[in-house]
């Protein structure tokens, strides 16, 4: 599609050290726009922040402070409780939970386009918290429900998807 991609492991994922947590994923996030935009000197009009389930919920905590050129989430949940009361309906997962991603907060903070993307069959994250997550974002914004599972729907998995994407991406470019 035409784009340079910088790709993050959150610390305690993949092959990077420490231990995960909320705070951390947010704190590597701001790092990779730092290097970005600082180290790089990437223009932040030329910058999308791309993320998945857990990873949207980064970008958009990230979103709110910075501005990007445009914002992408895929499989993004409104908040880590609503999943869990979906997931444990009988427990007290609001209090349970250490972490909570509470993303439909975050939304209104994020004034970039935004673009999500959400697969109608998803078990995990249910789509109904998709809706509501773009419900609570200011436009300009699009929803694409695509077909497939959590970890199989969006545009890798979705022709259709992956030209609206390329589409999205190209009114950035000629917005900047």
């Amino acid at each position: 599609m035409g784009c340079d991609v910088l790709l993050i492991d959150y610390r305690g994922y993949g092959r990077s050290d420490g231990r995960p947590s909320e705070q951390g994923t947010y704190l590597d996030a701001r790092a990779a726009w730092e290097h970005l935009t600082r180290s790089r000197a990437v223009s932040p009009d030329r910058i999308i922040l791309y993320g998945e389930s857990l990873g949207g919920a980064v970008a958009i905590e990230l979103a709110g402070h910075v501005q990007p050129a445009g914002l992408v989430v895929e499989s993004t949940f409104s908040s880590l409780a609503d999943v869990a009361r979906i997931h444990y309906p009988l427990l007290p997962t609001r209090w349970l939970l250490q972490y909570h991603y509470d993303s439909i907060a975050r939304m209104g903070l994020v004034r970039c386009p935004k673009l999500h993307f959400h697969g109608k069959d998803d078990s995990l994250v249910p789509i109904e918290l998709a809706r509501r997550l773009f419900d609570a974002a200011s436009e300009p914004k699009q929803f694409i429900e695509t077909p497939g599972e959590h970890n199989e729907s969006g545009p890798v998995s979705d022709p259709k998807a992956a030209r609206m994407l390329a589409q999205w991406l190209d009114e950035r470019r000629a917005n900047n």
